[in-house]
């Protein structure tokens, strides 16, 4: 990706974007957080399981590009 394409210029500076989350991964934060803040759920679970989520992912993205790297 170009850096242009992930900064903005603000005066004489180019601050970076953050990274937008697939819709399907917002959609999950969000629920998460919905849950959480109409008291289905409290935010103490909420944040472990937000983080327990993210966690797994990270791991799994790891193990596949592994594989694909050794060819299994």
């Amino acid at each position: 990706m170009q850096p242009e394409q992930n900064a903005v210029k603000l005066g004489g500076l180019r601050l970076p974007l953050p990274p937008v989350p697939a819709p399907k991964r917002a959609l999950w934060w969000g629920g998460l957080a919905a849950l959480a803040a109409v008291g289905v759920l409290e935010w103490p679970v909420a944040v472990v399981v937000g983080a327990g989520s993210y966690v797994a992912e990270r791991l799994s993205r790891e193990d596949v590009r592994k594989d694909l790297a050794t060819g299994d």
